[in-house]
């Protein structure tokens, strides 16, 4: 039955055009304003700092990252940031069309009706996706002022400390028949990572529940929203398919999604989205004219005030990003026991760029929704006792929720014995 609403390729576009005209609007505002620290000044960043982020964690009302319903949300001046409608965590980043390549699901390993549904069913193209790559915060040690801060840097220990970027991913996915977007988000390590190469390690929508005691009085209140606030529900996006429609039966979906990184940083050449992921290894940009422009235009190892080159420059790589590049391997793990079996992990698909990336600005009132775990565990009840079982994976004990994340799941694909869904 035809109706009035939207589609899919209508709502991604209108979002689609309403960031691009904010971004054209953001670097007409700066292009004639003087350099900042070296750059033009509609591409310095100002990002905030470590205290400014623990004390937005500490008092901000995070309920409407769990219930608003829209894909832009005007925070305005009553949402207690700095600027106007700011965001404190992952502020800057870029943004692009995508599209979820999803394989077909292999016949003899489950039966149809146990098959992935929804956004995430077997053997379509899931298109008109807008995705966003971004660092959560700047690196903590280089602008904590603070004695707390300085005291909480001391006492997370030298992972913290030595961070050099903190990798997050979103995807949002537009349906039909007037339903809301499903939305999924990625990070990687908590405390971030040493490399500055965004795509050096794994992300995933769970991380571990092991938190280092200092840090605990400054995520303490993400528990008053979730009893699981380090675990994201999937069972939405498996809800409705692209054109809004229910499953025949029941909501089949993951317990966690994984993106292995395809593309390499400093590769801004495009990878035809048919072709394998070894096919799509880094180019140089000394092969690649327009990186080796996009350097030039940036300038190649600025540094900020501090004579530290700046961690920010991942997003003028991204820049450079050409439709058709894949981005990331798309890999479920089905169940939580199946987190410490690695023959178990499942290669679904893949996720790859429709449009040129643009810079997105912490005021374009991008927003993704997040949804509670305890939602999953309302359709799989079995799972949140699973998920509380003791296990042991190598050198590390503890529950499967205490070490499932992003360094278990890049160590269980390393092993190369998961169920690929295309080869199958």
């Amino acid at each position: 039955m035809s109706n009035n609403y939207p589609t899919p390729e209508q709502q991604c576009a209108a979002l689609w055009l309403v960031l691009k005209e904010h971004n054209n609007r953001h670097r007409s505002k700066h292009e004639k304003q003087p350099c900042v620290d070296g750059m033009p000044a509609a591409i310095a960043r100002e990002w905030p700092s470590y205290d400014s982020v623990v004390t937005d964690m500490a008092k901000s009302d995070y309920s409407e990252n769990l219930q608003c319903p829209h894909d832009l949300r005007f925070l305005g001046m009553t949402s207690g940031k700095t600027g106007s409608g700011g965001k404190t965590l992952c502020p800057h980043g870029v943004v692009c069309q995508a599209k979820i390549e999803l394989f077909d699901h292999p016949a003899s390993t489950a039966p149809k009706d146990d098959q992935y549904t929804g956004l995430l069913a077997p053997g379509r193209s899931v298109e008109h996706c807008i995705v966003r790559l971004s660092s959560a915060m700047r690196p903590p040690n280089d602008v904590v002022k603070t004695s707390i801060g300085k005291a909480v840097l001391r006492a997370t220990g030298p992972k913290l400390r030595k961070a050099k970027l903190f990798p997050t991913f979103a995807i949002k996915t537009f349906r039909g028949n007037n339903v809301r977007s499903g939305n999924l988000l990625f990070s990687g390590c908590k405390v971030g990572q040493p490399e500055t190469d965004y795509f050096a390690h794994c992300l995933c929508t769970q991380l571990t529940e092991k938190v280092n005691p200092a840090l605990k009085p400054f995520v303490q209140k993400f528990w008053s929203y979730s009893d699981y606030p380090l675990s994201l529900g999937l069972s939405d996006y498996c809800a409705h398919d692209i054109d809004g429609n229910p499953p025949s039966g029941r909501i089949f979906f993951p317990y966690v999604l994984i993106l292995k990184p395809i593309r390499k940083a400093g590769t801004s050449c495009a990878s035809e989205p048919t072709v394998s992921a070894a096919a799509s290894e880094e180019v140089s940009s000394a092969t690649c004219p327009h990186h080796a422009h996009s350097n030039k235009k940036h300038g190649k190892g600025q540094t900020d005030e501090g004579g530290v080159e700046r961690f920010d420059r991942f997003l003028e790589d991204m820049e450079s990003i050409h439709s058709g590049t894949i981005l990331f391997d798309l890999f479920c793990c089905p169940e939580p026991k199946a987190a410490i079996d690695p023959t178990r992990l499942q290669r679904i698909g893949r996720i790859i760029t429709t449009s040129e990336a643009i810079p997105s600005h912490p005021d374009d009132n991008l927003f993704f929704r997040h949804q509670k775990k305890e939602e999953d565990f309302a359709l799989r009840p079995e799972w949140e006792r699973a998920a509380k079982m003791k296990c042991s994976v190598g050198h590390r004990k503890g529950s499967i929720s205490k070490l499932a994340g992003w360094k278990l799941f890049e160590e269980q694909i390393e092993r190369n014995t998961y169920v690929d869904f295309e080869k199958s």
